[in-house]
Protein backbone atom coordinates (compact mmCIF):
# COMPACT_ATOMS: atom_id res chain seq x y z
CA UNK A 1 0.00 0.00 0.00
CA UNK A 2 3.21 2.39 0.75
CA UNK A 3 4.10 2.01 -2.81
CA UNK A 4 0.50 2.24 -4.43
CA UNK A 5 -0.17 5.60 -2.12
CA UNK A 6 3.00 7.23 -3.23
CA UNK A 7 3.56 6.21 -6.65
CA UNK A 8 3.35 9.52 -8.40
CA UNK A 9 5.85 10.75 -5.86
CA UNK A 10 8.07 7.75 -6.69
CA UNK A 11 7.85 7.82 -10.13
CA UNK A 12 8.80 11.68 -10.12
CA UNK A 13 12.23 10.54 -8.30
CA UNK A 14 12.72 7.66 -11.01
CA UNK A 15 12.50 10.08 -13.73
CA UNK A 16 14.30 12.45 -12.30
CA UNK A 17 17.24 10.08 -11.56
CA UNK A 18 16.86 8.75 -15.44
CA UNK A 19 17.45 12.05 -16.66
CA UNK A 20 20.67 12.89 -14.38
CA UNK A 21 22.07 9.56 -15.65
CA UNK A 22 21.36 9.53 -19.02
CA UNK A 23 23.08 14.04 -18.30
CA UNK A 24 25.69 12.29 -17.01
CA UNK A 25 26.73 9.76 -19.57
CA UNK A 26 29.54 11.39 -21.24
CA UNK A 27 31.53 11.68 -17.25
CA UNK A 28 35.38 10.55 -17.12
CA UNK A 29 37.05 9.89 -14.05
CA UNK A 30 40.16 12.05 -13.84
CA UNK A 31 43.47 10.19 -12.13
CA UNK A 32 45.23 14.47 -11.64
CA UNK A 33 44.95 15.77 -8.72
CA UNK A 34 42.52 18.88 -8.79
CA UNK A 35 44.04 22.30 -7.69
CA UNK A 36 40.57 22.89 -6.06
CA UNK A 37 40.35 19.63 -4.13
CA UNK A 38 43.53 20.93 -2.03
CA UNK A 39 44.70 23.88 -0.38
CA UNK A 40 46.33 26.02 -3.12
CA UNK A 41 48.69 27.74 0.05
CA UNK A 42 49.76 25.07 1.73
CA UNK A 43 53.95 24.59 1.43
CA UNK A 44 53.91 20.98 -0.08
CA UNK A 45 50.95 21.87 -2.92
CA UNK A 46 53.15 24.96 -3.91
CA UNK A 47 56.43 22.90 -4.30
CA UNK A 48 54.77 19.92 -5.65
CA UNK A 49 53.25 22.63 -8.17
CA UNK A 50 56.91 24.02 -8.73
CA UNK A 51 58.14 20.55 -9.17
CA UNK A 52 55.50 19.36 -12.00
CA UNK A 53 56.35 23.21 -14.03
CA UNK A 54 60.03 22.57 -13.81
CA UNK A 55 59.81 18.96 -15.05
CA UNK A 56 56.43 17.95 -15.98
CA UNK A 57 53.76 16.00 -14.81
CA UNK A 58 54.63 13.37 -12.53
CA UNK A 59 52.17 10.51 -13.86
CA UNK A 60 54.10 9.85 -16.90
CA UNK A 61 57.66 8.57 -14.83
CA UNK A 62 58.69 5.63 -13.61
CA UNK A 63 61.81 5.64 -11.62
CA UNK A 64 63.67 1.71 -11.26
CA UNK A 65 67.06 2.06 -9.15
CA UNK A 66 69.34 -0.48 -9.50
CA UNK A 67 72.46 -1.97 -7.56
CA UNK A 68 75.55 -3.80 -7.32
CA UNK A 69 78.40 -5.00 -9.63
CA UNK A 70 76.73 -1.95 -12.35
CA UNK A 71 80.19 -1.50 -14.06
CA UNK A 72 80.99 -4.82 -14.67
CA UNK A 73 81.48 -5.34 -18.25
CA UNK A 74 78.66 -8.13 -18.53
CA UNK A 75 76.43 -6.47 -16.37
CA UNK A 76 77.12 -2.69 -17.73
CA UNK A 77 76.37 -4.59 -21.36
CA UNK A 78 73.02 -6.00 -20.33
CA UNK A 79 71.62 -2.47 -19.13
CA UNK A 80 72.84 -0.94 -22.38
CA UNK A 81 70.46 -3.36 -24.11
CA UNK A 82 67.96 -3.19 -21.59
CA UNK A 83 67.61 0.47 -21.65
CA UNK A 84 67.52 0.06 -25.36
CA UNK A 85 64.72 -2.27 -25.08
CA UNK A 86 62.60 0.12 -23.03
CA UNK A 87 63.08 2.99 -25.03
CA UNK A 88 61.46 0.93 -28.25
CA UNK A 89 58.92 -0.23 -25.65
CA UNK A 90 55.40 1.01 -27.24
CA UNK A 91 54.22 4.13 -25.37
CA UNK A 92 57.32 5.10 -23.94
CA UNK A 93 58.23 8.49 -24.94
CA UNK A 94 62.13 8.54 -22.95
CA UNK A 95 64.98 6.69 -20.94
CA UNK A 96 67.30 8.08 -19.28
CA UNK A 97 70.11 5.62 -17.96
CA UNK A 98 73.69 5.86 -17.05
CA UNK A 99 73.91 4.05 -20.67
CA UNK A 100 71.39 7.12 -22.10
CA UNK A 101 73.75 10.14 -20.79
CA UNK A 102 74.75 13.24 -22.36
CA UNK A 103 77.84 15.20 -22.51
CA UNK A 104 78.63 18.75 -23.27
CA UNK A 105 81.33 19.52 -25.77
CA UNK A 106 83.47 22.16 -26.57
CA UNK A 107 83.54 22.45 -30.55
CA UNK A 108 86.56 23.93 -32.39
CA UNK A 109 84.86 27.19 -34.31
CA UNK A 110 85.21 30.64 -34.63
CA UNK A 111 82.43 31.49 -32.42
CA UNK A 112 82.73 29.50 -29.31
CA UNK A 113 79.78 26.88 -28.73
CA UNK A 114 78.77 23.88 -27.19
CA UNK A 115 77.68 20.87 -28.99
CA UNK A 116 75.74 18.17 -26.65
CA UNK A 117 76.62 14.05 -27.32
CA UNK A 118 75.80 10.46 -26.04
CA UNK A 119 78.16 10.14 -23.23
CA UNK A 120 78.38 6.54 -24.51
CA UNK A 121 77.98 6.24 -28.49
CA UNK A 122 77.82 2.27 -28.82
CA UNK A 123 78.03 -0.90 -26.65
CA UNK A 124 81.04 -0.97 -24.69
CA UNK A 125 83.07 -4.48 -25.35
CA UNK A 126 85.45 -4.47 -23.02
CA UNK A 127 85.92 -4.16 -19.26
CA UNK A 128 88.47 -1.12 -20.18
CA UNK A 129 86.02 0.85 -22.05
CA UNK A 130 83.79 0.12 -18.74
CA UNK A 131 86.22 1.50 -16.58
CA UNK A 132 86.57 4.57 -19.10
CA UNK A 133 82.78 5.35 -19.30
CA UNK A 134 82.99 4.92 -15.20
CA UNK A 135 85.27 7.26 -14.80
CA UNK A 136 84.43 9.65 -17.05
CA UNK A 137 80.77 9.64 -15.51
CA UNK A 138 82.19 10.29 -12.06
CA UNK A 139 83.72 13.33 -13.67
CA UNK A 140 80.75 15.25 -14.54
CA UNK A 141 79.17 16.90 -11.52
CA UNK A 142 76.00 17.46 -12.86
CA UNK A 143 75.30 13.11 -13.13
CA UNK A 144 76.76 12.90 -9.17
CA UNK A 145 74.11 12.09 -6.90
CA UNK A 146 71.34 12.36 -10.14
CA UNK A 147 71.95 9.48 -11.80
CA UNK A 148 74.69 7.87 -10.15
CA UNK A 149 74.46 7.77 -5.98
CA UNK A 150 77.80 9.15 -4.06
CA UNK A 151 78.37 6.09 -3.05
CA UNK A 152 78.67 4.84 -6.80
CA UNK A 153 76.83 1.55 -6.06
CA UNK A 154 73.46 2.83 -6.98
CA UNK A 155 72.03 3.76 -10.41
CA UNK A 156 68.78 5.57 -11.63
CA UNK A 157 66.45 4.62 -14.94
CA UNK A 158 63.85 7.22 -15.59
CA UNK A 159 61.19 5.87 -17.84
CA UNK A 160 59.11 8.83 -19.36
CA UNK A 161 55.71 7.60 -20.88
CA UNK A 162 53.17 9.40 -23.35
CA UNK A 163 50.69 10.50 -20.37
CA UNK A 164 47.91 10.04 -23.09
CA UNK A 165 48.21 6.89 -23.31
CA UNK A 166 48.53 6.09 -19.70
CA UNK A 167 44.72 7.83 -19.42
CA UNK A 168 43.56 4.64 -21.14
CA UNK A 169 42.80 1.17 -20.85
CA UNK A 170 46.60 0.87 -22.20
CA UNK A 171 48.50 1.96 -18.96
CA UNK A 172 48.96 -1.29 -17.21
CA UNK A 173 50.16 -2.74 -20.23
CA UNK A 174 52.78 -0.41 -21.00
CA UNK A 175 53.92 -0.03 -17.10
CA UNK A 176 54.10 -3.63 -16.73
CA UNK A 177 56.08 -4.14 -20.37
CA UNK A 178 58.92 -1.96 -18.60
CA UNK A 179 58.52 -3.50 -15.08
CA UNK A 180 59.02 -7.22 -16.80
CA UNK A 181 62.59 -5.97 -18.68
CA UNK A 182 63.85 -4.77 -15.52
CA UNK A 183 62.92 -7.56 -13.81
CA UNK A 184 64.04 -10.11 -16.44
CA UNK A 185 67.33 -7.99 -16.27
CA UNK A 186 67.77 -8.31 -12.29
CA UNK A 187 67.44 -12.26 -12.20
CA UNK A 188 70.40 -12.35 -14.53
CA UNK A 189 72.20 -10.52 -12.79
CA UNK A 190 70.86 -11.70 -9.18
CA UNK A 191 70.06 -7.40 -8.94
CA UNK A 192 66.69 -6.51 -6.96
CA UNK A 193 65.07 -3.63 -9.06
CA UNK A 194 63.61 -1.15 -7.07
CA UNK A 195 60.22 0.72 -8.75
Amino acid sequence: TFILRRRISILLVLAALTVFMWMARGTEISQSISSSAIMTDDEVVQGYQLFREYFGDDANVMVIALTDNLFELEVFQDMYDMTDSISAQDGVVSVISISKLYDVVRQDSPIESFKIVPLIPEKPTTQAQVDSIFAHINQLPFYKGLILDESLETTLIAVSFDSERLDTEENLPIVNGVKDLAIAFGKKHNIDPHF
